[in-house]
């Protein structure tokens, strides 16, 4: 997924929703996420715990795909499209805020 480039959400759907493969990849990616942050929403696992686990990484591609999930959600008119991963990445900005004084 660190490999994609796209310079708007126009030119990410033209390059990456036609590949199968790679789609499935970021959907993937995506789902795992997403039913993170609705567990970790509904108190079942440990911010602190997810966080050492892999809070940058979370933090990282929520930043990277915002606007992309954004569009999506607009687009499909779901505004709650991948809830669960943006709590995830504000859950793990805490944390990082936390453990280093720094947003």
């Amino acid at each position: 997924m660190d490999g994609l480039e796209w310079n708007d959400y126009d030119d990410f759907k033209e390059r990456h929703w036609s590949n199968d493969d790679t789609w499935a990849k970021i959907g993937h990616i995506w789902q795992l996420l997403n039913g993170i942050g609705l567990h970790l929403e509904k108190d079942l696992v440990d911010a602190d715990m997810l966080y050492k686990l892999s809070g940058y990484e979370v933090i990282r591609l929520w930043e990277r795909y915002k606007d992309v999930l954004d569009h999506i959600g607009k687009e499909t008119n779901r505004p709650e499209f991948m809830h669960g991963f943006r709590y995830l990445y504000g859950e793990m900005k805490k944390c990082r805020t936390s453990y280093s004084g720094n947003p």
